[in-house]
């Protein structure tokens, strides 16, 4: 809060709206919820327009308040804003996952 940044915490039932939506976009409407949810088990970091730098101060006054690191982060574009926010998840762990499993080798 400190940086001026707007935070929205995302609710297990939102992760089937649009990231477009979510981010408060024009032109994106909220969808209806499904019975069955998807499951995410990571936290995932999404900001809306960011800069390189701002984002690297982000990073550094997140781990200087002592926050746990959080591995998957994403910043809005103009494609992924039309993916529902667990695609977006999704997409992120598995270029995450393929970066751990390259690092380990």
């Amino acid at each position: 809060m400190r940086m001026g940044i707007r935070i929205r915490n995302i609710v297990p039932d939102q992760a089937v709206q649009t990231v477009g939506y979510l981010a408060g976009l024009d032109g994106f409407e909220e969808q209806p919820v499904p019975e069955k949810i998807p499951d995410m088990d990571e936290e995932i970091l999404v900001m809306l327009n960011f800069t390189s730098s701002r984002i690297d101060e982000l990073l550094r006054q997140l781990k200087k308040a002592g926050i746990s690191k959080i591995e998957l982060k994403a910043v809005v574009t103009e494609t992924n804003c039309k993916w529902t926010f667990y695609k977006l998840y999704q997409e992120i762990k598995e270029e995450h996952d393929t970066l751990q499993k390259k690092k380990d080798e």
